[in-house]
């Protein structure tokens, strides 16, 4: 991580999403994890509130998406810059097998633009503080045939 990111995230309160992206990037990476049944219950509330916050996000745009097939990033500008975020922040490098890296990288590459200046990104980033929280205690998402499994539940991707 940079400096001024850190100073960024500190100064609007928000270091535990480095902080929670340093723990993720150190974490053993496990294909399917067991979880037990409290745990699946917290998983899938946790990504309840991502959906919950990203469709408030998409709200405050007046974006016609569904939150699953929604990408900010056509909000920021200089969009070409997220495949640069890896050669930016190291600590990604760690992630090559991890299923949080691309989650992980979003969240970083909004923070950088809200460091620049975008309001979009300086809220953006702020979404998927959810997942990146489930992720750190050892939660999943898995994507299958058209279908989402979190917290133990499964459902269809357009429903």
């Amino acid at each position: 991580m940079t400096i001024p990111l850190i100073g960024y995230a500190r100064a609007q309160g928000d270091e535990m999403i480095l902080k929670l992206i340093s723990h993720i990037a150190g974490m053993e990476y496990r294909y399917f994890p067991s979880r037990s049944t409290a745990e699946q219950m917290v998983d899938g509330l946790l990504y309840r509130e991502f959906l919950r916050r990203m469709a408030l996000f998409a709200d405050a745009y007046s974006i016609s998406a569904h939150p699953l097939y929604f990408n900010a990033q056509k909000l920021v500008e200089r969009p070409d810059e997220y495949e640069q975020v890896e050669e930016d922040y190291a600590v990604l490098r760690r992630m090559r097998e991890s299923y949080a890296r691309n989650i992980s990288r979003m969240a970083l590459f909004y923070m950088k633009r809200a460091r620049e200046g975008s309001e979009a990104a300086r809220r953006a980033y702020r979404v998927y503080e959810p997942l990146l929280l489930m992720y750190g205690i050892g939660g999943y998402i898995m994507k299958e045939h058209g279908f989402i499994e979190v917290g133990g539940g499964a459902f269809h991707q357009g429903s």
